[in-house]
């Protein structure tokens, strides 16, 4: 069996947050190491193919082209966002019918439908 030992550095107010996560870590009976694994599989999960960013020659060549907040980003941003749209009445019906798809397939994937 392969082992790593890897060890982290805690200074200053990074000391409160460090024994604030020991202190649930325990309470929920999960070692560090657990914690870290958890956390790594969730980091290669969400940024596993890279954070591609946007470039402007993707709004000059392709006026279809539309940025939006990523998949799982926070509530507060993606709520945001939505109210600018619908605000703005820029896209509004475009993003209506692009969440109406990603639902859609979600739920046919849910009941156990290859779409």
């Amino acid at each position: 069996m392969n082992r790593k030992v890897t060890s982290v550095s805690m200074s200053g107010d990074n000391m409160a947050v460090y024994e604030k996560g020991m202190d649930i870590l325990r309470r929920e009976n999960k070692s560090i190491s657990e914690f870290m694994v958890d956390s790594m599989k969730k980091l290669i999960k969400e940024h596993g193919d890279g954070n591609p960013t946007f470039t402007l020659d993707h709004f000059t060549q392709n006026k279809e082209f539309q940025a939006t907040p990523a998949l799982f980003r926070d509530d507060t941003t993606i709520r945001d966002f939505l109210i600018d749209m619908r605000d703005t009445g820029i896209e509004w019906n475009k993003i209506g019918q692009q969440i109406g798809v990603w639902v859609s397939i979600y739920n046919s994937l849910e009941r156990g439908k290859i779409c």
